[in-house]
């Protein structure tokens, strides 16, 4: 490929075999075919090695890279390194795309002269017959227009899924924008986003959704104590950022988008881990109230939670255990099957009537 591409896009893999071909194809199909494929194997021990090489023969834009398994932060990072395209975008090996994809977010970041295109997407079940459910980022009025995000305090609390979007690839090496390269690690993708919100005065949101979002193949992070902190070192890496690059303004955001990601890690790891998480949720906002560097105003309705970790950490553990067990269950139920109604209290069926016919 001699000319410079419009978009570079980063795939990176690991074992990942029974999904690659649905990614891989859904990108070789897109409307936009001045496009350069860089397949990122890390080390894969499934088919997945054979796979890349093989789309790598079949079409020139395909780039094939191996390298041994240095974990997700890695192998994006080194997938940015040899981008050579103008835009960069990022998929998931398990995920795959709608074939205007890159065509229409392309189109919006050349004519808006954007240093980011991000876009909404799918989630996505191929077990329940192929369900794609819209996710919706941000509000409409923010939408279809050029924005500033550094002061939008909505912008950098959206989920961050660095793969709905592309990047301007000199926006991405000036300012040194990469992902933490811990192996193993998950939620990398958390520092990276902070950094492009921080760092850009120029990005087009879109109301279109074009990715679909695996979820039937979740990761195993909830069960495994190294990742379960893995989330505190994206923090780590954020507040590092934030000194070096004297935005000591954000210091406050950082702290509110902290205490959301963590309460939802503790919400979500397996209870095996809840006590030694929540030590150090705690001991790090104790810390922070401590130095004021937590702003009501910014908190708002969270306030109240934040102080009850802070003042009260054994009725906020309670609550969460709590909600863990119930907070799913509705009180009172009732289910119709068959002409047979059931009646559930607390999720346990406890009269079950069989109706009539005519």
């Amino acid at each position: 490929m001699n000319k410079q591409p419009k978009v570079s896009v980063v795939v990176p893999i690991y074992g990942v075999e029974k999904y690659l071909h649905q990614c891989v194809d859904s990108i070789l199909a897109q409307t936009l075919t001045d496009i350069e494929i860089i397949l990122v194997d890390d080390g894969s021990k499934d088919n997945c090695p054979k796979i890349v090489d093989e789309y790598a023969k079949k079409d020139s834009r395909v780039v094939a890279v191996h390298q041994p398994n240095g974990g997700y932060g890695r192998a994006v990072n080194h997938g940015i390194e040899l981008a050579k395209g103008e835009y960069i975008g990022i998929i998931e090996a398990d995920d795959w795309i709608e074939p205007d994809m890159y065509e229409k977010m392309y189109n919006l970041a050349f004519q808006n002269n954007v240093d980011v295109v991000k876009s909404n997407f799918y989630f996505y079940w191929e077990n329940k017959e192929n369900l794609s459910i819209k996710k919706e980022l941000f509000k409409k009025e923010h939408t279809n227009k050029i924005i500033n995000p550094f002061n939008q305090i909505e912008f950098f609390s959206a989920m961050p899924c660095i793969w709905s979007a592309i990047y301007r690839q000199k926006f991405l090496l000036k300012n040194n924008i990469k992902l933490l390269e811990t192996p193993g690690a998950s939620f990398q993708d958390t520092s990276f986003n902070f950094k492009v919100w921080a760092l850009t005065s120029k990005v087009w949101l879109t109301s279109e959704a074009y990715v679909h979002y695996r979820q039937d193949n979740e990761s195993s992070s909830i069960n495994n104590k190294e990742k379960v902190f893995c989330i505190c070192d994206e923090f780590r890496e954020i507040e590092k950022f934030i000194t070096t690059a004297k935005l000591d303004e954000l210091l406050p955001l950082m702290w509110k988008i902290k205490f959301n990601c963590y309460q939802w890690n503790l919400n979500r790891i397996a209870s095996s881990f809840k006590k030694e998480f929540f030590k150090t949720f705690r001991a790090e906002f104790l810390y922070a109230h401590k130095k004021n560097l937590l702003d009501k105003n910014l908190f708002k309705t969270d306030w109240a939670r934040c102080y009850k970790l802070i003042k009260h950490p054994k009725a906020f553990f309670q609550k969460i255990i709590l909600f863990q067990l119930f907070g799913f269950i509705p009180i009172f139920k009732i289910k119709n099957h068959n002409q047979k109604l059931t009646c559930y209290i607390l999720g346990i069926p406890v009269l079950k009537i069989v109706k009539k016919g005519y």
